[in-house]
Protein backbone atom coordinates (compact mmCIF):
# COMPACT_ATOMS: atom_id res chain seq x y z
CA UNK A 1 0.00 0.00 0.00
CA UNK A 2 1.18 3.50 -0.83
CA UNK A 3 0.41 4.86 2.66
CA UNK A 4 2.42 2.15 4.37
CA UNK A 5 5.34 2.82 2.04
CA UNK A 6 5.25 6.50 2.97
CA UNK A 7 5.36 5.58 6.66
CA UNK A 8 8.43 3.41 6.12
CA UNK A 9 10.18 6.11 4.06
CA UNK A 10 9.51 8.70 6.76
CA UNK A 11 10.76 6.33 9.46
CA UNK A 12 13.93 5.59 7.50
CA UNK A 13 14.57 9.31 6.92
CA UNK A 14 13.94 10.02 10.61
CA UNK A 15 16.37 7.29 11.67
CA UNK A 16 19.05 8.44 9.24
CA UNK A 17 18.77 12.04 10.42
CA UNK A 18 18.99 10.95 14.07
CA UNK A 19 22.18 9.02 13.31
CA UNK A 20 23.62 11.88 11.28
CA UNK A 21 22.90 14.65 13.81
CA UNK A 22 23.26 12.58 17.04
CA UNK A 23 21.62 15.24 19.18
CA UNK A 24 20.94 14.15 22.77
CA UNK A 25 17.52 14.62 24.32
CA UNK A 26 16.91 17.17 27.07
CA UNK A 27 18.00 15.99 30.51
CA UNK A 28 16.34 16.38 33.90
CA UNK A 29 19.21 18.71 34.90
CA UNK A 30 18.10 21.24 32.29
CA UNK A 31 14.32 20.88 31.92
CA UNK A 32 11.34 19.30 33.64
CA UNK A 33 10.77 15.91 32.05
CA UNK A 34 7.29 14.44 32.30
CA UNK A 35 7.87 11.55 29.95
CA UNK A 36 11.33 10.06 29.59
CA UNK A 37 12.10 9.11 26.01
CA UNK A 38 15.05 7.10 24.80
CA UNK A 39 17.23 7.53 21.76
CA UNK A 40 18.32 10.67 20.02
CA UNK A 41 16.40 13.92 19.88
CA UNK A 42 16.54 15.36 16.34
CA UNK A 43 14.26 15.13 14.43
CA UNK A 44 11.01 14.51 16.26
CA UNK A 45 9.34 11.49 14.71
CA UNK A 46 6.01 12.50 16.23
CA UNK A 47 6.08 15.93 14.61
CA UNK A 48 7.15 14.55 11.23
CA UNK A 49 4.43 11.88 11.34
CA UNK A 50 1.69 14.32 12.39
CA UNK A 51 2.66 16.84 9.70
CA UNK A 52 2.72 14.07 7.09
CA UNK A 53 -0.57 12.38 8.07
CA UNK A 54 -2.75 15.19 9.40
CA UNK A 55 -1.27 17.71 6.96
CA UNK A 56 -2.07 15.42 4.04
CA UNK A 57 -5.58 14.84 5.37
CA UNK A 58 -6.03 18.61 5.73
CA UNK A 59 -4.80 19.16 2.17
CA UNK A 60 -7.00 16.43 0.71
CA UNK A 61 -9.99 17.91 2.49
CA UNK A 62 -9.31 21.25 0.79
CA UNK A 63 -8.58 19.69 -2.62
CA UNK A 64 -11.38 17.15 -2.80
CA UNK A 65 -14.28 18.62 -0.86
CA UNK A 66 -15.92 21.96 -1.50
CA UNK A 67 -18.48 23.87 0.49
CA UNK A 68 -18.95 24.40 4.19
CA UNK A 69 -20.37 21.10 5.40
CA UNK A 70 -20.02 20.47 9.13
CA UNK A 71 -17.87 17.34 8.62
CA UNK A 72 -15.44 19.16 6.26
CA UNK A 73 -15.00 22.04 8.69
CA UNK A 74 -14.61 19.62 11.61
CA UNK A 75 -11.99 17.61 9.74
CA UNK A 76 -10.05 20.78 8.84
CA UNK A 77 -10.12 22.01 12.44
CA UNK A 78 -9.14 18.64 13.94
CA UNK A 79 -6.30 18.02 11.51
CA UNK A 80 -4.94 21.57 11.90
CA UNK A 81 -5.19 21.24 15.69
CA UNK A 82 -3.12 18.05 15.73
CA UNK A 83 -0.43 19.50 13.46
CA UNK A 84 -0.16 22.69 15.50
CA UNK A 85 -0.26 21.06 18.95
CA UNK A 86 2.08 18.08 18.52
CA UNK A 87 5.20 20.26 18.54
CA UNK A 88 4.54 22.16 21.77
CA UNK A 89 3.47 18.91 23.44
CA UNK A 90 6.84 17.29 22.63
CA UNK A 91 8.66 20.28 24.15
CA UNK A 92 6.37 20.40 27.21
CA UNK A 93 6.91 16.69 27.93
CA UNK A 94 10.66 17.24 27.85
CA UNK A 95 11.21 14.89 24.91
CA UNK A 96 12.63 17.48 22.51
CA UNK A 97 14.30 20.85 22.30
CA UNK A 98 12.35 23.61 20.55
CA UNK A 99 14.85 23.54 17.68
CA UNK A 100 14.22 19.79 17.21
CA UNK A 101 10.53 20.49 16.82
CA UNK A 102 11.03 23.45 14.49
CA UNK A 103 13.37 21.43 12.27
CA UNK A 104 10.89 18.55 12.27
CA UNK A 105 8.08 20.86 11.18
CA UNK A 106 10.27 22.08 8.31
CA UNK A 107 11.30 18.57 7.23
CA UNK A 108 7.74 17.26 7.61
CA UNK A 109 6.43 20.23 5.63
CA UNK A 110 8.94 19.58 2.85
CA UNK A 111 7.92 15.91 2.73
CA UNK A 112 4.27 16.92 2.71
CA UNK A 113 4.94 19.33 -0.16
CA UNK A 114 6.64 16.62 -2.21
CA UNK A 115 3.83 14.17 -1.45
CA UNK A 116 1.17 16.70 -2.48
CA UNK A 117 3.08 17.55 -5.66
CA UNK A 118 3.22 13.85 -6.60
CA UNK A 119 -0.47 13.42 -5.71
CA UNK A 120 -1.52 16.38 -7.86
CA UNK A 121 0.63 15.22 -10.81
CA UNK A 122 -0.87 11.72 -10.63
CA UNK A 123 -4.37 13.16 -10.34
CA UNK A 124 -3.72 15.47 -13.31
CA UNK A 125 -2.65 12.50 -15.43
CA UNK A 126 -5.72 10.49 -14.44
CA UNK A 127 -3.73 7.82 -12.63
CA UNK A 128 -5.82 8.21 -9.48
CA UNK A 129 -9.20 8.14 -11.25
CA UNK A 130 -11.45 5.15 -10.89
CA UNK A 131 -11.36 3.04 -14.04
CA UNK A 132 -15.10 3.32 -14.59
CA UNK A 133 -14.86 7.13 -14.40
CA UNK A 134 -12.33 7.42 -17.22
CA UNK A 135 -13.98 8.35 -20.48
CA UNK A 136 -13.29 5.90 -23.29
CA UNK A 137 -11.10 7.28 -26.04
CA UNK A 138 -12.92 7.87 -29.29
CA UNK A 139 -11.74 5.89 -32.31
CA UNK A 140 -10.01 8.03 -34.92
CA UNK A 141 -12.24 9.01 -37.83
CA UNK A 142 -11.13 7.79 -41.26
Amino acid sequence: SRGLGDVYKRQILNGLLKLLVERPRPTARLVDIFQAAGGLSFPSGHVMAYVAFWGFLFSLCIILFKGNSWWRITLLIVSAFFVVMVGPSRIYLGDHWASDVLGSYLIGGALLGVTLWIYLKLKERGVLSKKDQKAPKAAPQA
